[in-house]
């Protein structure tokens, strides 16, 4: 008798503790479900965009990219024969 108690209270708490942590599970995938497959999602952010001009070439960047900037011009005159 004392045994089928336990398993019946083992049983109600694995049921509640279940019951509790799935309850919030959902809202890992809060932003997911809300979201159509396949749409671009369009952001609007106003940019500084400066460019490097050459000969042959332009390299456009904006205000945190002048390092790759620098670095993609010098690659692309080396490289400029190539192409």
């Amino acid at each position: 008798m004392k045994a089928l108690k336990k398993r019946r209270i083992k049983k109600l708490i694995i049921i509640f503790i279940t019951c509790i942590l799935y309850s919030n599970a959902s809202g890992q995938f809060y932003n997911g479900l809300q979201m159509n497959f396949g749409k671009n999602k369009v952001q609007y952010n106003d940019f500084y965009w400066q460019f490097y001009r050459f000969d042959d070439f332009d390299c456009y960047f904006n205000e945190y990219g002048r390092d790759l900037a620098q670095f993609t011009a010098d690659y692309a005159k080396k490289k400029l024969a190539e192409i």
